[in-house]
């Protein structure tokens, strides 16, 4: 079979043009022979103008194709070889098609996930539930912390409120079923009575404020007007009690945050001296542990455990102690917990 002279492509007898280059071969197709070594090389004298591939029109087509892209359509074999590549590139297409569309997901899930987080973060502010005691029936929320101030309404005996904040005038910033005013402290515990007690007004009673003064940091509430009397709990320096009455052996009989008991009268004063330090903030949470922090019976880490206060807990500031403790109570219990695992509520 003869070949292209200019190309070298296999062509068939009596072609006219060349398949491959598109070049006339009608003048030399007659010399052309099947063997290689008989080859004959391209025209000299011929323009690069001259070979280009001539446009042929077929089927009433007004676009140019060349004789080399006709040539390819009509050959079975290189029209084979294109179907695999084809294929790959329709297989890298849905391949694209399908990353851009689980990047997308996978943002939109982020996003999603994000605000799912913060939406769990935005918790509610919490407060200390303190119970009404020290009253026969009811106590009195007021507006203002002033005994004088308009009632906004009665809270029974027993009944739970949320302590917000420390106020003046031995008053607490409470709320109760959605209302917020003030009640005395002297009527407010963290422990909840069971009955009232038969010696005590069927209302509140306006008790006179009184502040600890002349002590280093806190002095001592008893269990009844003696130095040698059981301790219920200790009273920081610039708190405030409620002053019930005069006792015996230079003791006043007080309130302090729901007990009552004896304190020595020449530590208390109806005068604020200011103390040295803030004690606005009663309430204390329990953080920087995994599950509990122990209360324990003295300031030290090897004093025996009272009980265990779980994370998150609150617990009522008493004062401060030695060796990194804080006085506090914990649901009736008194104790010490170190300070680096309480913190202002």
């Amino acid at each position: 079979m003869p070949f292209c002279p200019y190309c070298r492509y296999e062509i068939d007898e009596g072609t006219k043009f060349c398949v491959n280059c598109g070049r006339d071969v009608s003048d030399t197709n007659q010399g052309i022979q099947n063997n290689s070594s008989n080859d004959v090389g391209p025209i000299y004298g011929v323009s690069p103008a001259d070979t280009a591939p001539i446009p042929i029109v077929s089927g009433g087509n007004t676009q140019g194709e060349t004789l080399e892209e006709s040539a390819l359509n009509n050959d079975p074999k290189k029209r084979s070889r294109l179907v695999p590549i084809l294929i790959i590139l329709l297989i890298a297409l849905v391949i694209i098609a399908g990353t851009i569309i689980a990047v997308i997901m996978i943002n939109s899930n982020n996003k999603q996930d994000t605000v799912t987080i913060e939406t769990n973060s935005s918790k509610p502010v919490e407060y200390t539930t303190y119970y009404v005691v020290n009253c026969k029936e009811s106590i009195t929320l007021r507006e203002k912390p002033d005994v004088d101030s308009s009632e906004i309404c009665q809270i029974p005996f027993g009944e739970s409120v949320s302590v917000i904040s420390t106020a003046e005038n031995g008053f607490y910033e409470v709320s109760y079923l959605g209302k917020n005013g003030y009640a005395l402290a002297s009527y407010l515990s963290l422990d909840k009575q069971s009955k009232p007690k038969e010696d005590l007004p069927s209302k509140d009673t306006t008790y006179s404020t009184m502040y600890v003064v002349n002590c280093k940091e806190s002095i001592t509430l008893r269990t009844s007007p003696s130095t040698n009397a059981s301790e219920i709990c200790q009273i920081p320096l610039g708190a405030c009690v409620s002053y019930v009455e005069n006792a015996s052996n230079g003791f006043y009989k007080v309130i302090y945050l729901g007990d009552t008991g004896y304190a020595l009268a020449s530590y208390l004063s109806s005068v604020y001296t200011g103390g040295s330090k803030n004690y606005s903030s009663l309430t204390y949470k329990v953080v920087n542990c995994q599950e509990w922090i122990s209360l324990r019976s003295s300031p030290n880490t090897s004093a025996s455990t009272i009980c265990t206060i779980p994370l998150g807990s609150y617990v009522t500031y008493i004062s401060n102690s030695s060796n990194g403790f804080y006085y506090i109570k914990y649901y009736g219990h008194y104790g010490y917990s170190l300070s680096e695992y309480l913190t202002p509520a």
